[in-house]
């Protein structure tokens, strides 16, 4: 079986769950905070890819929800992954556009250890620009490769 990271775009958004997404809605169900999903879900309401890549890159990588919690307003974007988590460096740049705005949550669930992890955005990019820069064969983009035990 092949990994998201394997996998053409097509292949991981064609008739898939996005487990990461649903483990954190289930995550904040329940919860005493304010809790929304925003953004573009393609998984759900898909925008057809022609139309959805003339958008400005800062709107397709939107958070994909947000929330107040103990008073503060937090971005939370949800991340899925096996053994290792990948961090697209264009999608970095724009969570740094993003975090001037107000503070993002990653929310990181890996399907291997069933375990949904929560890291703030910045911690999370430390520890991604110590890995080295590698690039998925489908689409030449660079990503940074993180162990899912160094996700603390």
């Amino acid at each position: 079986m092949k990994t998201d990271a394997e996998s053409t775009f097509k292949e991981r958004n064609t008739d898939r769950i996005d487990i990461a997404q649903v483990k954190t809605d289930e995550y904040f169900k329940g919860r005493d905070c304010f809790y929304k999903r925003i953004g573009f879900d393609e998984k759900e309401d898909q925008i057809p890819n022609h139309i959805f890549y003339k958008f400005p890159s800062f709107l397709r990588n939107m958070p994909d929800a947000c929330a107040v919690t103990n008073g503060r307003f937090i971005f939370i974007e949800a991340k899925g992954c096996r053994d290792n988590l990948h961090l697209k460096l264009e999608d970095m740049a724009e969570y740094d556009n993003w975090e001037q705005i107000a503070s993002i949550c990653i929310f990181a669930y890996s399907t291997t250890f069933n375990s949904l992890k929560q890291i703030m955005y910045k911690s999370l990019k430390e520890i991604a620009e110590m890995h080295p820069v590698n690039r998925y064969p489908d689409n030449n983009k660079e990503h940074h490769v993180i162990p899912w035990k160094e996700i603390v």
